[in-house]
């Protein structure tokens, strides 16, 4: 399921504030690359009225997370450090505090742990998009595939040299026809809402109700 916090995985609905999307001159987007296995990807051509980072960390945010909150008031460093100590928020909202700096993030598949490639990057979209942050996905993989298939993600490109495992009628952009089409504030809201659509397929009462199914029970469901 989508990594969150406590507050917000035990509730049906989103407990924050979901980002405002408007024009902007400079689009921020971002990698959140937690991973010491292979170095930040190069997406490539970036173009020049694209600001982007690769937050190439390890995973444990509260570690680091003051290196890229470096421009806050002292009152909102202590909001983040309240955040951190409260066990309903803790670092998974911090984590979305982190997302909520840019307009899109940015989410190349990894490639150097073969199980985290079939399986680990659709829980990273998922986890992001949750998030309210429009999402850019490199597909690559059958897992991600599958996903497409499914899902259908408008925001969604693959590099020049991905041969896609299955046959299909999908055109898929260019990681530069991608940047270039983001920046429109309308294909933002509209890959924030099929976002928000798509991860309620991930959430934990979606997930034990499906493996409730598998082990045969049959009942009705009364979750609040």
């Amino acid at each position: 399921w989508y990594n969150s916090f406590p507050e917000d995985m035990m509730s049906s609905k989103t407990v924050f504030e979901v980002p405002q999307i408007t024009l902007v001159e400079t689009l921020k987007m971002a990698t959140v690359w937690t991973n010491k296995e292979q170095p930040c990807p190069d997406l490539y051509p970036m173009p020049s009225d694209v600001a982007y980072d690769c937050i190439d960390e390890v995973y444990n945010i509260e570690v680091w997370y003051e290196n890229y909150f470096n421009d806050t008031t002292p009152e909102e460093d202590q909001r983040l450090r309240d955040i951190l100590e409260d066990p309903s928020q803790g670092p998974g909202r911090l984590y979305y505090e982190l997302f909520w700096r840019y307009d899109v993030l940015v989410i190349p598949v990894k490639t150097a742990f073969m199980p985290k490639l079939k399986y680990g990057n659709v829980q990273r979209a998922v986890s992001q998009m949750r998030s309210g942050v429009p999402v850019l996905l490199e597909i690559y993989g059958e897992v991600l595939e599958e996903f497409m298939f499914t899902y259908n993600y408008t925001c969604a490109f693959v590099l020049n040299t991905t041969e896609l495992v299955y046959n299909t009628t999908r055109q898929y952009w260019s990681f530069s026809e991608a940047t270039k089409a983001i920046r429109s504030p309308e294909l933002r809201r509209k890959c924030q809402e099929e976002g928000f659509a798509i991860v309620t397929d991930y959430s934990p009462s979606a997930i034990a109700k499906k493996q409730l199914r598998a082990l045969g029970y049959t009942g009705g469901f009364n979750c609040t």
